[in-house]
């Protein structure tokens, strides 16, 4: 078993070497101050060891008395000093929510003095911490929290019976709010494409000289004018181009109809045209815009937050 050593040393003044007058002992009182264990001493200073196996936790006196060695109900006190014995604590109990609900996983920190441990719940709500070194006399804090729930901090008490101790805990369930994407409409990100209708050609050689006739009694100058054919019509085949547009939308909750921030949007085409893109974290608004889709194609928008539910929707750019 465990034990206790007592260090003495007898004054000069107060030491009868002989031990004709006196004898000298150490006494172990407890908070009662009741002796439950006496040590006789044979020199002036040492050590006494003391065996802790019937001792209960808490305080104790160590006692140093001289004894008449004619008379020994005569006793006088020569010095005392206090200690505490710490017996070893374990700790178990039952994590559960505001309705009594157990919970499973949450994660339990005990703290005493330099000694810390961790464990978990199960999946009864149970959780256990036994050997890892918590003893009586020293003050001990528990903390317990898991994601969705606010966590319990303000649990501290100081054991002082070597027992297993059961500490339940109720924790506060705060469920994440689901997203839905809704669709508002579709912008434009692009300028339409403008077909401009040649104008008429312009000659690009010189024209022709000729020889005026002349007549009497006027003079007549005839201009000859180039023969080159004015084009009379005009390309009817428009340039081919894909429109690309933009898809946005918002956020909201489930719960309240507000707008969710800190989610982030992924928008990707089902077919093969491409295009789309991620969009996020949104604002507090919940709003949000992914560009360069093709107009007409079907795009998977996906919300994703950290932490909560992930939602997606079938959106046609249009």
């Amino acid at each position: 078993g465990e034990t206790a050593l007592v260090t003495y040393a007898v004054g000069n003044s107060s030491w009868d070497s002989s031990h004709i007058y006196y004898t000298y002992k150490i006494s172990i009182l407890n908070s009662a101050l009741t002796a439950i264990a006496s040590y006789p001493l044979s020199t002036q200073t040492g050590t006494q060891t003391v065996p802790l196996t019937s001792y209960t936790s808490g305080f104790y006196y160590a006692a140093l008395y001289a004894v008449n060695a004619t008379n020994p109900a005569q006793q006088i006190l020569l010095g005392s000093n206090t200690t505490t014995v710490s017996g070893y604590v374990g700790f178990h109990g039952l994590i559960t929510d505001q309705y009594g609900v157990n919970v499973t996983g949450a994660t339990i920190s005990i703290t005493q003095g330099a000694t810390a441990a961790i464990v978990y719940s199960d999946s009864n709500g149970a959780y256990s911490s036994t050997g890892a070194g918590w003893v009586t006399g020293t003050p001990v804090s528990i903390t317990v929290s898991k994601i969705g729930y606010d966590t319990v901090t303000s649990i501290t008490f100081t054991p002082w019976t070597a027992e297993d101790v059961r500490v339940d805990v109720a924790m506060f369930y705060r469920a994440i709010p689901t997203v839905t994407i809704t669709t508002l409409t579709t912008i434009p990100t692009t300028l339409p494409t403008v077909t401009t209708t040649p104008s008429t050609p312009v000659p690009t050689s010189p024209p022709p000289t000729g020889t005026p006739t002349t007549r009497s009694p006027l003079t007549t100058m005839t201009t000859i004018l180039p023969t080159t054919s004015i084009p009379t019509t005009v390309p009817t085949t428009a340039p081919t181009t894909v429109p690309m547009v933009s898809i946005f939308g918002y956020i909201k909750s489930a719960v309240n109809g507000n707008g969710v921030p800190r989610v982030s949007v992924t928008c990707t085409n089902l077919g093969a045209g491409g295009g789309g893109g991620t969009y996020g974290p949104t604002l507090d608004d919940g709003y949000w815009i992914v560009g360069n889709c093709v107009r007409g194609d079907t795009y998977r928008c996906v919300g994703v937050r950290a932490g909560g539910t992930v939602t997606s929707k079938d959106i046609v750019a249009a």
